[in-house]
């Protein structure tokens, strides 16, 4: 189930989850609404705290992601073109991504769909998930694994990292 981390001092915020629960998130980005509830981590180290849910709305201007005030949520809002622009960045990466990779959602001037002051988003792979082969991308019409081909990150909007 996808999970999402937060260190209370930083302020980080990391989603993981497996390749289908990663593009399940997309669609549901696409869509514009929706709550997703989340895996509680019991102890959430090197973070702070699990939280409960993923909350989407759509909203004018450019991304926003954030954790609610009460902890509880990581709020993504935005408008609809934005949204789906994220949403084809993390399913880019869980078609293309190995285990250990990772992709970093943060804000830079003239980003493509994240507002200035949007939090940092980390997003990865759950290491339990077998993603033995990986699917074709939005925009390919061949298997490939995450080695062979970066995901497709319109403007520079992404960096993928491997540790």
């Amino acid at each position: 189930m996808l999970k999402v981390l937060r260190g209370d001092s930083t302020g980080e915020l990391e989603l993981s989850g497996t390749c289908v629960e990663l593009l399940t998130l997309g669609r549901k980005l696409r869509s514009g609404r929706g709550v997703i509830l989340l895996d509680k981590v019991s102890r959430p180290f090197p973070y702070t705290r699990s939280l409960l849910r993923i909350v989407i709305q759509q909203a004018s201007g450019k991304i926003r992601v954030s954790s609610s005030g009460d902890g509880e949520s990581l709020e993504v809002v935005g408008r609809l073109e934005s949204l789906s622009l994220l949403a084809e960045n993390i399913e880019g990466f869980a078609l293309e991504a190995d285990q250990g990779d990772h992709l970093h959602v943060d804000h830079f001037p003239e980003h493509d769909y994240l507002a200035e002051g949007s939090g940092s988003l980390v997003v990865a792979i759950d290491s339990d998930d077998p993603g033995v082969l990986k699917g074709p991308g939005p925009s390919s019409g061949a298997l490939t694994s995450g080695r062979d081909r970066l995901p497709r990150l319109p403007g520079g909007t992404g960096l993928l990292s491997t540790i």
